[in-house]
């Protein structure tokens, strides 16, 4: 289908992918109470390999519950510009750097268009449809990211709120948010802090934010951590994720270049810290901002206002991005709604100097119960 002309209204776009590409093999996720997934595909190594990654979510949807259908297709992904007018594509918001943008979006009666700039995969999504086609082996983390911004979506059109941050719970009941400035280690913390007896994971880096009553319940999505070597010498449950070669070359940097090295690992939850301690609902029972710095003295800790210390609100604001279909006009948040999401919730910032031991007992503690 790379030359044939697409439909140019999104269901008989998928529907025509799908013809073309026969899908025989599935699975099935169980991602909450109200959400279910059923992933399609033409490739069975590829099925192999999201049921390994998804391992912790296989299952039957509950009762009453349909599932969204996300085909992902391993084929030559379609030349949509030649279809469409490459011109009306948008470029979407990306930071400033060599590698440039990564995707270009264009919306089409029905739904939207993405190209993934970088590996030439197209998603395609709207309503009930949902499509990615292209390398999908070779590019198994962009549809992973596919099947969680599928719930994403799901829940914020169910009116919660996204929030750029790692969740943790413990089986006691308490539930921290963690979130931080671009390179301050949320990651980190939240996997130093699965050491606490009693941890569960909720999610690395979105959350979705919701008000039930007096409570604030707190959606992870079913995304293992991207870690970087750094964080992994420092922790010996992610150990397994390097040869003992790629060790020793880590291990030699200098803390500058370890410290900015971008060389993204999948710590599979399951694998670092046992099954069944991953999970996608909670109650929020505090927030965690880190707001700190290398090499500037000790960490400082306190606990803050939020609406008093606006400043830090775009640790954790999060714009859903080219993967969220806004119905209607749609309206973005603002920081009013995050200051109302955390109403009543406590916040405690980390300033000061970097110091993850600190914060990893701290975070322990309030997961136990003993702080906060």
């Amino acid at each position: 289908m790379g030359d044939e002309a697409l439909p140019r209204e999104l269901p008989a776009l998928v529907a025509a992918l799908r013809a073309r590409h026969p899908c025989p093999h599935h699975l099935s996720l169980r991602l909450a109470a109200d959400y279910a997934a059923r992933i399609e595909s033409n490739d069975p190594a590829l099925i192999e390999q999201l049921a390994a990654y998804f391992c912790e979510f296989l299952g039957a949807p509950p009762a009453g519950v349909r599932p969204t259908v996300i085909t992902a297709i391993q084929a030559a992904p379609p030349a949509i510009e030649r279809s469409f007018d490459a011109a009306g594509f948008t470029t979407a918001a990306f930071k400033p750097g060599p590698r440039g943008p990564k995707e270009a979006y264009l919306d089409i009666p029905g739904g939207r268009l993405v190209r993934k700039l970088r590996t030439g995969m197209v998603f395609a999504f709207g309503g009930r449809d949902h499509a990615a086609i292209g390398d999908c082996l070779a590019n198994d983390n962009q549809v992973h990211n596919f099947v969680c911004n599928r719930l994403i979506q799901r829940r914020l059109d169910d009116g919660c709120l996204l929030g750029h941050a790692a969740s943790v719970s413990h089986e006691g009941g308490r539930t921290l948010v963690i979130a931080g400035f671009s390179g301050m280690g949320k990651s980190t913390l939240s996997l130093r802090a699965m050491d606490t007896p009693g941890s569960i994971f909720i999610s690395n880096d979105r959350v979705m934010l919701e008000r039930e009553g007096d409570a604030v319940i707190v959606h992870g999505v079913p995304k293992h951590p991207r870690i970087n070597p750094g964080t992994i010498l420092h922790n010996e449950r992610l150990s397994w994720l390097l040869t003992p070669a790629e060790r020793a070359e880590f291990a030699a940097l200098e803390g500058d270049a370890l410290w900015g090295l971008e060389h993204k690992y999948d710590g599979l939850i399951h694998r670092s810290f046992g099954t069944g301690k991953f999970r996608l609902r909670a109650r929020l029972s505090a927030l965690v901002l880190l707001n700190w710095r290398r090499d500037v003295g000790p960490a400082a800790l306190r606990e803050i206002d939020l609406n008093a210390r606006r400043e830090l609100l775009p640790a954790i604001m999060k714009d859903p991005g080219a993967f969220y279909l806004a119905a209607g006009a749609g309206s973005r948040a603002t920081e009013d709604d995050y200051v109302a999401a955390f109403a009543g919730v406590p916040v405690f910032e980390f300033a000061g100097g970097v110091d993850f031991e600190r914060a990893a007992a701290f975070c322990g503690e309030l997961l136990q119960g003993s702080r906060g």
